[in-house]
């Protein structure tokens, strides 16, 4: 049993790992942020936990922060290379 989790907490540690070099620590904060907001929704939905306004407000804000801020790092970069392509 302990060699499984052993070996599962490699491989997971593995594709964290992976995703940061390939991808940056946005993106890899960006996915684990949005497995979080798909457990919280999951667990709403499941088990009848209900969230109170304040808690959705919060929610909503910490949510829309994070996509707000991949979506203006993707605009710049794009940005970056296109007036690199240009002469």
């Amino acid at each position: 049993d302990i060699l499984i989790l052993s070996i599962a907490a490699m491989l997971g540690q593995l594709c964290i790992l992976y995703t940061i070099k390939e991808f940056g620590a946005l993106l890899f904060a960006t996915i684990m942020t949005t497995r979080q907001f798909l457990s919280i929704l999951l667990s709403c939905i499941v088990f009848m936990h209900m969230l109170s306004p304040m808690q959705w407000v919060g929610t909503v804000l910490v949510f829309g922060s994070l996509y707000y801020k991949s979506f203006a790092k993707a605009g710049s970069s794009k940005k970056i290379v296109d007036e690199e392509k240009e002469p």
